[in-house]
């Protein structure tokens, strides 16, 4: 699985780099870095249990990290990684980052107090895929621009932004499928469980619809190159969603699934560059 968490890492990176393309911005290599360390520091972090253990006679708190070695030190190099180039972005930037870093600890919510969890967003049926898309969006769409002067909040952005948001909802509905059983044995809701297989891939095949409809109503997007690159991902994207299976082998289902992310940006990058 620590394969599976580099590659998620890779892929943030690939879309935040995609976004510098499409926006004709120049490439901030900073943020970039920071978008793919702090990926990798969330994603081996939410494999840990922070333990709280508040001693009220002492006047103290212990802390007590449960997970494997490899989580924790790929947490810990990354995080050190992610604050270099936290040194070498601006304010914009900054806030950016501090706004996505609060979600995504409230998202994933590692803590346990008194040998009791804590319950993060991520419990929450109607939140947590949309809070999750909404994390992505922000950090692949408006960090790596946030030093562009202008283009945060502009026109173009927004339509970028929903696009995005769309197609990681999309991923992160059809992702439900993967823990499908071990959700029903911990009886934890989510839309897979709640719609069923077919549903799932129904309201996954919606989202990546109107994300196509966006593509062709975006009054700023002229870029055929561009345009067909996204729309090439929508057709692939599509096949997965049709494809994916609750049973299939959890790595496999993971490089799948997150790959869509990979394949659109590398088509961005493919007909950017011929």
């Amino acid at each position: 699985m620590y394969n599976s968490q580099l590659f998620v890492a890779c892929c943030s990176l690939l879309l935040g780099y995609e976004t510098v393309l499409i926006a004709g911005a120049e490439t901030n290599f900073a943020s970039l870095a920071l978008i793919f360390f702090a990926t990798l520091f969330i994603y081996n972090t939410s494999r840990l249990t922070i333990a709280i253990h508040p001693d009220e006679k002492k006047n103290l708190t212990g802390l007590t990290v449960l997970g494997r070695k490899q989580h924790l030190s790929l947490a810990a190099f990354s995080l050190f990684a992610s604050f270099i180039f936290l040194t070498q972005l601006d304010v914009p930037q900054l806030l950016i980052f501090s706004l996505t870093a609060f979600f995504s600890i409230a998202y994933m919510m590692p803590f346990k107090i008194r040998n009791k969890r804590i319950p993060g967003l991520r419990n929450n049926l109607i939140f947590k895929n949309i809070l999750l898309s909404i994390i992505w969006s922000l950090a692949t769409c408006l960090l790596p621009l946030s030093d562009a002067s202008g283009q945060i909040f502009s026109e173009p952005m927004i339509w970028m932004l929903v696009r995005r948001f769309l197609f990681i909802y999309a991923l992160t509905t059809i992702f439900d499928l993967k823990d499908l059983e071990a959700d029903k044995k911990e009886g934890i809701r989510t839309i897979a469980r709640i719609a069923g297989i077919t549903g799932t891939r129904i309201i996954s095949l919606l989202a990546l619809c109107l994300f196509v409809i966006l593509i062709f109503m975006d009054p700023n997007f002229t870029i055929y190159a561009y345009k067909t690159a996204l729309l090439t991902s929508a057709f692939i994207t599509a096949l997965i969603i049709v494809k994916a299976q609750p049973k299939e082998n959890r790595s496999i289902f993971v490089f799948v699934v997150d790959g869509a992310m990979a394949i659109q940006a590398l088509l961005v990058i493919g007909f950017h560059f011929a």
